[in-house]
């Protein structure tokens, strides 16, 4: 039943602030984006305000609290620019970092696939106005039959970047691509991580190039779920309690720039970078979860209904 309840009052409170967020785009839409940054921060109040609305539910309803540890950082502020890399375990990540971070940085903004604005129109389109990039995400049968889609989502990419040069942004990317489920486990099986998939540098190398003048820094932050209950369905029945957030802030001149600034070169500064952070990351869960022997394929099994 706290289930059910959850569910509902999670819908209608995202509903609620859908409705107050339409008109705003509306305006931004009929003034040709002339009022721009107004009307971003608009959007973020709004969309702070729905965080707040979901971290309440999920307070009242199943008591959920959360173990932070490194947001009190003087460099974190809703004023500055962040780059944010995060392990991906469930959709549930994205909820736990609108929880943790809600009002501590800009509301933060992640990549998406563009079919999502047709599976959810109410919100995918709300989300659009929020300036989030939009990816096709195509396959590589896609590419193979149509070459020339290759630098479609790149031109996406940048041209969204260009926009966060004129506003606060908080800019999240899970590297490792994909949630961890039974459908990734040939990926997993390669994985030289016991709790992570490798991870792929290339967003990360383009929004740092790009928004090189603005960043304050990287927020690299590691989610670990108390007996690794991280589903969606876990979230909504209340099955997760509890869950710690380690968060460390990374000064932006201690993050690698390429040499090559074209955003097609491979970005073999960032990967090396990307390389000893997760090896620190996989230590943390490893100590976390306290099951050094445990790897990727087996924690794969606890979501394995969790679509990519």
């Amino acid at each position: 039943m706290r289930g059910l309840i959850a569910s509902i009052l999670t819908i209608f409170n995202a509903v609620f602030w859908a409705f107050l967020f339409y008109p705003v785009l509306i305006l931004k839409l009929l003034t040709f984006n002339r009022f721009n940054k107004l009307s971003q921060k608009i959007f973020n109040w709004i969309g702070n305000q729905w965080n707040a609305g979901n971290s309440l539910i999920a307070r009242v309803i199943h008591g959920i609290e959360f173990d932070v540890h490194g947001l009190d950082n003087p460099e974190i502020s809703p004023d500055k620019s962040y780059l944010i890399i995060c392990n991906h375990q469930a959709y549930t990540d994205i909820f736990v970092l609108g929880f943790v971070l809600n009002r501590r940085v800009p509301f933060v903004k992640y990549f998406l696939k563009q079919k999502f604005i047709w599976y959810l129109p109410f919100i995918g389109i709300c989300l659009w106005g929020l300036d989030f990039p939009f990816v096709k995400g195509y396959s590589r049968e896609q590419l193979r039959k149509r070459p020339e889609l290759a630098g479609e989502d790149l031109k996406r990419v940048l041209k969204v970047c260009e926009k966060y040069k004129s506003y606060p942004t908080a800019l999240l990317n899970f590297v490792e691509g994909h949630r961890r489920n039974s459908k990734r486990t040939p990926e997993m099986e390669k994985s030289p991580y016991k709790n992570l998939l490798k991870p792929n540098g290339v967003g990360l190398a383009i929004a740092r190039n790009i928004l090189q003048d603005v960043l304050t820094g990287v927020l690299d932050i590691t989610i670990v779920y108390q007996g690794d209950r991280s589903s969606f369905k876990d979230l909504f029945s209340g099955k997760i309690r509890n869950a710690k957030v380690v968060i460390e802030f990374i000064p932006i001149s201690e993050v690698p720039l390429e040499d090559n600034p074209n955003p097609k070169a491979l970005p073999k500064k960032m990967q090396r970078w990307l390389k000893k952070r997760w090896e620190i990351k996989d230590q943390i869960l490893i100590r976390e979860l306290g099951a050094s022997t445990r790897n990727v394929n087996e924690l794969a099994q606890t979501n394995p209904t969790e679509k990519s």
